[in-house]
């Protein structure tokens, strides 16, 4: 790959793949929406992007908009989609709201694959697993609980999947389908839910209890972004690739666990996290990409030790 083209750039995960790319010397373009609440921020030193504006849904051919923007993809172009709306939050909105999330992903797969691009890489969400592994009956005596997820953002992201691997095939562009959990940043500065309790237990401050009793998986952003640049390599067309840790446990048991380590400081490793959702079961249609070369759980301990 020496060019790539990505939706969602100016996203948590989105905007870590773009600069690991770019420091790779990938030649990379964000695709920015007219109405995005970052584009008057994107020229600031700290968020530069090459970017270009351009919305999908708009009836514009987007090979024309990359000819007049001077930006060309060449013949090694690999389209990263992280682009995903919903309201207030990315899993907030009715069904409508959620579901036209898909059909701006099959239109970027029509238009990526007009433009040039060889493949197309898409982000998909561990809400996937949970749903597919509850209806599979995968799960170890605890269930999921399905209070905790987010229903119209789970059927859409299904629904996104299985229609962006049939407008691929249909479009004779190779499609890589990914999901993941949950993100945690290098400096566990995010400012989201999880890294904030996080920073609490560190600062011996209170944290509040989650309601989400599901197990997540947790894993490094930037194990995760260097993830994104080798499957322009490794990622097979049409497979559904899971990018994961080992560290499964719910959000209450790791802020459990963490708070028992910063008191103790010699915590065992495994002493209050368990293993309540087998992911990796056969039965669930996924391909593990296991990588934790940033070790995540080690990475958590320094955080609240420091």
């Amino acid at each position: 790959m020496t060019k790539a083209i990505i939706t969602g750039a100016t996203g948590f995960v989105g905007g870590y793949v773009y600069q690991t790319l770019a420091s790779k010397g990938v030649d990379v373009l964000a695709v920015i929406r007219s109405n995005s609440c970052y584009l008057n921020k994107i020229d600031q030193a700290s968020n530069h992007l090459n970017y270009i504006v351009f919305d999908w849904e708009s009836g514009q051919d987007f090979k024309e908009a990359l000819q007049k923007s001077g930006w060309d993809p060449g013949t090694d172009c690999v389209f990263y989609h992280f682009a995903w709306e919903g309201t207030g939050n990315l899993t907030g909105g009715d069904l409508s709201v959620q579901m036209k999330n898909v059909h701006l992903s099959t239109e970027a797969i029509r238009q990526a694959k007009a433009a040039g691009c060889t493949k197309f890489i898409n982000a998909g969400s561990y809400e996937e697993t949970l749903l597919e592994g509850y209806f599979a009956g995968v799960h170890d005596g605890n269930g999921v609980d399905l209070s905790s997820v987010a229903a119209n953002y789970v059927i859409a992201k299904i629904a996104n999947r299985n229609m962006c691997f049939l407008r691929a095939y249909l479009e004779k562009i190779d499609y890589v389908h990914t999901r993941f959990s949950v993100p945690l940043s290098a400096d566990g500065k995010n400012e989201k839910f999880i890294e904030n309790q996080i920073m609490n237990i560190r600062d011996n401050q209170s944290v509040i209890t989650p309601g989400n009793k599901n197990s997540l998986n947790f894993i490094h952003i930037q194990d995760l972004a260097n993830t994104y640049y080798e499957l322009d390599k490794t990622g097979q067309n049409q497979k559904d690739y899971f990018i994961r840790t080992d560290l499964f446990a719910s959000i209450g048991e790791l802020f459990n666990y963490l708070q028992k380590y910063k008191q103790d400081n010699n915590a065992n490793m495994s002493s209050g996290l368990s293993y309540q959702f087998s992911a990796t079961d056969a039965s669930v249609r996924h391909t593990d990409y296991v990588k934790d070369e940033y070790s995540i759980l080690s990475h958590l301990k320094k955080i609240v030790t420091n």
